[in-house]
């Protein structure tokens, strides 16, 4: 049915060229919703607003956009709605699309008034170019009332460099830590945010809710170490602000999603530190459990520390590593940065910031974790391009390139500073980027999928946002051919295979060259076919090949892949429980890539079977097991024998039932019998009859 919501404001103003909050009877609150007043009284206590449910059945969002690399699928989430005013199971249909799709052919059953997702997505093909796209059609119709909508899925190839906005934190934080981890990224705290956690599918580009802060929360821990507790579980320790009054560390457990509040460790300042840096070694490479802080305040403003601390996750220790001297007053809100080309273990850099008297600047500095030594300042990056402070900071590796970025920010007259810049390894020199799509500072970023993305942060004075964007960066380079292989999982010594090896190729350029040397195992056994081009096997290298012979031409390039589809077999000579690993290639000039498949040889597993012959008390056992190398023979009478054709003697007559188990590499299989001994002794004396004559 329809919604009824009521104007109730109470007030005294005369509502004129006014906008004034409508709430939903009985819901506090007016939740978004607003009434526009253009003249006096137009909007008295208790007006009603009526506001009607659709008809039928509704899709959304209407259009969506999204972009990948060639070879990847890409998401396109939708939601159906049900308004039809019955239960109802909607066929969904998709046109138009150039690019391979995939998605349910229908959805439901949605009851009245209920939803349920509807998730497609497009595989973009090898040999794509950036900007590239393709616009998929899609036709969602009930299945008994004929209700429909329509929807599209707009999908291209990711164009670098570029700022695109991602969804939205699920609730306004400065000031807070952003990390990434196993594909998830981790914003957690911040100013605004209460202690909320927020936990971002960068696949899905959706957000969802963990565990709160406990009470006192840390309101401006500004960054946060990720590392590993004394378990191995991935924590985020938040390190008290000296304002928040927490007096612990906090920390959040990813793996358990709860938090646990360890002491401050020994050595490092009681109350905290104001708007540090934190660079989380985890992140870099995945193992190293350290982290580095750098600078910060002792009260809330600009920085007066210059101090490196050197942080232990797992002890929950610290070390005191010295302090950087290109800005001697102090310096907070600055960034650091891993820089993996300076001494034998790369080195902590730190850049820019704003010290306690209000001076921001561009100096950098760097600590050699190797030597153990600070570098002069500016000696290793050089100073920024300007100075900033209260940025995002991350890096990215663009095309082999390792980039050390910063965004957003203040600049040196505390506006806002909606730029980008970065140092770049491949000519070791400092460049301004893209300009971010918002304007923030007191923000943080992390790097996810390659890419860097920034989170949060005030839009000015202490307006926290939801904000989220990211950086694009180039597509890997994909070879525009691959290959992959099939083979039965499990196979009898003995058998004869076959190896089915599909190749997918943009353009079948006639210097591609598939090999697939025979891997020890498995003899070639003939039947070798493909569908299209030439294949040989060279008994001299025991190797498969195959080339596309003339080029082909008919494919279009972009949108369609050649299929080539190579087949031969093989006997198995391995034997239990060994298993053939088979490898091969796919080559264009020093291009390749690799296919395999395994099989595992289980067979064939033995089967026992005897027959026997007696005289008396004495049994001869014959053996008609196959398969079989090892035997135990159980007669029945407590006598055991490992021979494969024993004899045995029994001491007394009777029912015995014997045992035969026979064993291979693959198993064993057992059989038995009941047999019947007879150990009597008879003597057949002559008869003699009396009186005869013959």
């Amino acid at each position: 049915g329809d919604i009824i919501f009521q104007y109730n404001d109470g007030g005294a103003e005369n509502c004129s060229n006014s906008v004034e909050g409508i709430q939903g009877a009985n819901v506090p609150g007016d939740h978004g919703l607003q009434y526009a007043c253009r003249q006096a009284n137009s909007c008295p206590d208790g007006t009603a607003f009526k506001i009607g449910l659709p008809t039928g059945v509704v899709v959304v969002p209407e259009s969506h956009t999204a972009a990948g690399c060639p070879g990847e699928p890409v998401r396109h989430p939708f939601t159906v709605m049900n308004y039809t005013g019955v239960e109802e199971t909607f066929n969904v249909a998709y046109g138009w699309s150039l690019w391979p799709v995939d998605g349910p052919s229908s959805v439901g059953p949605i009851p009245q008034g209920g939803s349920a997702p509807l998730l497609i997505t497009v595989t973009i093909p090898l040999g794509q170019s950036p900007g590239d796209c393709d616009t998929l059609d899609i036709l969602v119709e009930g299945a008994t009332t004929g209700y429909t909508d329509t929807a599209s899925a707009e999908t291209c190839v990711r164009v670098p460099g570029v700022w695109e906005p991602r969804a939205q934190v699920p609730f306004v934080t400065m000031d807070d830590v952003v990390v990434h981890w196993q594909g998830k990224t981790y914003v957690v705290g911040g100013y605004g945010a209460n202690g909320s956690v927020g936990i971002y599918d960068p696949v899905a580009d959706s957000w969802t809710i963990g565990t709160s802060e406990p009470s006192p929360v840390i309101q401006y821990p500004v960054d946060g170490c990720l590392g590993l507790n004394a378990s191995g579980e991935p924590v985020v320790v938040l390190f008290p602000d000296t304002v928040s009054l927490a007096g612990v560390l906090h920390r959040y457990n990813i793996a358990t999603n709860s938090w646990d509040t360890p002491p401050v460790p020994s050595g490092f300042p009681t109350n905290g530190l104001w708007a540090h840096d934190v660079l989380s070694m985890l992140e870099v490479d995945g193992t190293t459990n350290v982290c580095y802080i750098s600078g910060g305040a002792t009260t809330p403003g600009g920085g007066n520390v210059t101090t490196l601390y050197r942080y232990d996750p797992a002890t929950n220790t610290v070390q005191n590593l010295g302090n950087f001297t290109h800005h001697p007053a102090g310096f907070d809100f600055h960034a650091s940065w891993f820089v993996p080309w300076i001494g034998t273990q790369g080195a902590v850099c730190v850049g820019g910031g704003v010290d306690s008297a209000s001076v921001v600047f561009p100096d950098t500095q760097c600590y050699d974790i190797g030597a153990g030594t600070f570098n002069p300042p500016n000696a290793d990056l050089g100073p920024m391009l300007e100075g900033v402070w209260g940025t995002a900071d991350s890096w990215v590796v663009e095309q082999g390139d390792y980039q050390l970025w910063v965004a957003n920010g203040a600049n040196a007259a505390f506006q806002l500073w909606q730029q980008s810049m970065y140092f770049s390894q491949s000519d070791m020199l400092w460049h301004y980027g893209p300009a971010p799509l918002y304007g923030v500072y007191r923000v943080e970023g992390d790097t996810q999928l390659g890419m860097f993305h920034v989170v949060g942060g005030s839009t000015g004075g202490f307006n926290a946002s939801a904000l989220h964007e990211r950086l694009t960066v180039s597509c890997p380079v994909v070879p525009l051919f691959g290959a992959t292989k099939t083979a039965p999982v499990e196979a009898d010594q003995g058998e004869v295979i076959s190896y089915t090896i599909v190749i997918t190729a943009a353009d079948l350029n006639p210097a591609l060259l598939m090999s697939d040397p025979l891997p020890a195992g498995v003899e070639f056994a003939g039947h070798l076919t493909a569908t299209q081009g030439i294949a040989w096997y060279d008994p001299d290298l025991n190797t498969v090949y195959w080339t596309p012979g003339d080029r082909f031409t008919a494919t279009t390039f972009s949108t369609e892949q050649n299929v080539v589809t190579v087949t031969f077999d093989v006997t198995v000579t391995a034997s239990c429980p060994q298993t053939i690993h088979n490898e091969g290639t796919v080559c264009l000039d020093t291009a390749c890539v690799p296919f395999s498949a395994e099989t595992t040889v289980t067979g064939p597993l033995p089967q026992a079977a005897f027959h026997y012959a007696a005289v008396r008390c004495t049994v001869s056992f014959f053996n008609d097991s196959l398969y079989a190398t090892e035997y135990e023979w159980a007669f029945g009478d407590g006598a055991t024998s490992t021979e494969e054709n024993p004899v045995h003697t029994y001491a007394a007559s009777g029912l015995y039932t014997v045992v035969l188990t026979a064993t291979n590499s693959c198993g064993s299989s057992t059989v038995e019998q009941l047999i019947s001994l007879d150990c009597r002794y008879r003597i057949y004396l002559p008869v003699i009859y009396k009186h005869y004559t013959p």
